[in-house]
């Protein structure tokens, strides 16, 4: 999989997408809305391989995982907490290559000419947001499903966000490529921006935003 973030058409898309959900009544449906208590970074398995449920908004499909399984994951050990600063970015982007390409593919975005999806997703990463890996099973309501033949009873729950913090499953997450938590740590990003502006862009755009800043 070629990850190419420096399409400006993608870029102005992006835009398009914020500027019309922001410009919606809050008469939109429930059902589409993120919330403080929304259904979290899920993965669907296919080919066991988990990908992450906002991708499927750019390939239905998905023929040949083995993209999702070819660069080196970040395997986490043990329990612990990552508060992430301007000071101490770099320190733990070399400890963790998801966390690096996440950040990597974010500054991509930074670099683009009247585009401001990338500061406003780098600023989501810092604190005051916690980011917790632990083996504690995560529940989370049902996730919003961009596809018919993706089912719930073959979700599972990487990540889940509420009140300025992540808690992510370390067992789901360490069967997961690189890929996919790079994703992971960008649609939690999206999740923060979204709950700070008062939900005023749904699920669906949330997760066509994770999937178009990071794969195309």
């Amino acid at each position: 999989m070629k990850l190419n973030v420096l399409i400006p058409t993608v870029g102005l898309f992006i835009g398009l997408i914020f500027g019309a959900q922001l410009a919606q009544t809050k008469t939109q449906t429930q059902a589409l809305r993120g919330n403080e208590s929304a259904g979290g970074g899920g993965v669907w398995y296919k080919q066991n391989t988990p990908i992450l449920v906002d991708f499927f908004n750019i390939d239905s499909n998905f023929e040949d995982t083995s993209s999702f399984r070819e660069w080196t994951a970040s395997q986490v050990e043990v329990d612990f907490q990552l508060s992430l600063t301007r000071a101490n970015e770099y320190e733990f982007r070399e400890q963790i290559p998801a966390l690096d390409l996440a950040l990597t593919i974010v500054e991509k975005w930074e670099q683009q000419f009247l585009d401001v999806t990338g500061s406003h997703i780098h600023s989501a990463f810092m604190l005051p947001m916690q980011w917790n890996f632990s083996y504690r099973k995560l529940s989370a309501p049902e996730s919003y499903l961009p596809l018919p033949i993706i089912q719930q009873s073959n979700i599972k729950t990487v990540a889940y966000y509420e009140s300025a913090t992540v808690d992510i499953d370390i067992q789901v997450w360490n069967e997961a490529g690189v890929i996919t938590q790079a994703g992971t740590f960008i649609h939690e990003a999206f999740r923060r921006m979204q709950i700070g502006w008062s939900n005023r862009f749904d699920e669906l755009s949330l997760q066509q935003a994770t999937a178009l800043v990071v794969m195309c």
